[in-house]
């Protein structure tokens, strides 16, 4: 098989090196259409299965206790519906009280440091671009109900969980640490009464010229490029720690290897998909290129509705 002509640093002409790239790539693979037609009717019926399982009233992503996280009895089942599902939601991560706690703390931060005085807006280009203009993601960082989340023994205890259901070792190599995981600050979310919007448009958060040009991401993905679809596992960490971003001139991007993304919610009667469970959640998405989670919450002043404080890391 030949070599991809993958390139290091960014080339001067990025544009003509994704096109020798896909050329490459289509003689590489051959009859790209077919493979398409494979993955489409993969997704199709995925998306099938969910439908069903909404209709009768079912639970499509799994829900785990916390306390089963704890005391190291999560099921071969329930590991493998988190793969297949490549989310879950956490239960009684938190105390009641303590995430009560955390909540009138974070307000209280904000009033100190007149917040309101002296936020004009989104912090940066992607958040101010977004149609979905609330929630707002607010850019708070470091206050102490932040840090003390974020360091807390039971998120350290579902870090590693997550962390584990990668297959981070292999050949003699370790790629990551499940049992080591970076604080990657994130903001702070605010869902005043009535909110709809989740706030975020679709997105992909690692960048497409890396995808495309970098030699470890044509690892990452080499039975994508090279049409062998069955063999791609999506759960194998391997080459994902040696991804390095180019370095261009954008401020949302970073080379951390996240494992998951995710937030911590305290529920409080207004969102739609868990109105009685007054309860916080870490709910955690998709894996994607990076290595820590993020943790956000909503949080209102003025209303019974969520709350919460941001934390954890952004993807």
């Amino acid at each position: 098989m030949a070599a991809l002509p993958t390139h290091e640093t960014l080339p001067a002409d990025h544009k003509a090196a994704i096109r020798q790239m896909k050329q490459a790539l289509r003689a590489q693979i051959g009859d790209v259409q077919a493979v398409f037609d494979k993955l489409s009717a993969r997704i199709s019926e995925r998306l099938q299965e969910i439908e069903t399982l909404k209709a009768a009233g079912q639970e499509v992503w799994p829900t785990i206790p916390f306390r089963d996280i704890a005391e190291g009895t999560v099921s071969d089942e329930q590991r493998a519906a988190i793969k297949r599902r490549g989310c879950a939601v956490i239960k009684g991560h938190f105390p009641r009280e303590q995430a009560l706690a955390w909540d009138t703390a974070m307000l209280e931060y904000l009033d100190r440091n007149h917040f309101d005085d002296v936020y004009k807006g989104p912090g940066d280009s992607f958040f101010g671009s977004l149609e979905a203009s609330r929630p707002e993601i607010y850019p708070i960082y470091w206050s102490p109900s932040q840090m003390q989340a974020r360091q807390s023994d039971e998120m350290a205890a579902v870090q590693s969980f997550l962390n584990r259901l990668w297959r981070f070792e292999q050949n003699g190599k370790r790629w990551f640490d499940p049992d080591v995981s970076v604080i990657y600050p994130d903001r702070i979310r605010r869902r005043p009464p009535g909110t709809t919007s989740k706030g975020l448009g679709a997105h992909t958060d690692s960048g497409a010229l890396e995808r495309w040009l970098l030699p470890a991401y044509q690892q990452v993905f080499a039975n994508v490029f090279n049409g062998n679809i069955d063999a791609y596992d999506p759960w194998d960490a391997a080459h994902r720690t040696e991804v390095e971003e180019y370095t261009v001139d954008n401020t949302t991007k970073c080379s951390v290897f996240r494992t998951f993304q995710g937030w911590t919610a305290l529920v409080r009667g207004c969102c739609t998909w868990c109105r009685s469970r007054r309860r916080w959640l870490m709910c955690c998405c998709a894996p994607c290129s990076t290595m820590c989670r993020k943790m956000s919450c909503a949080a209102s002043r003025r209303a019974e509705c969520c709350r919460s404080l941001s934390s954890g890391t952004r993807s």
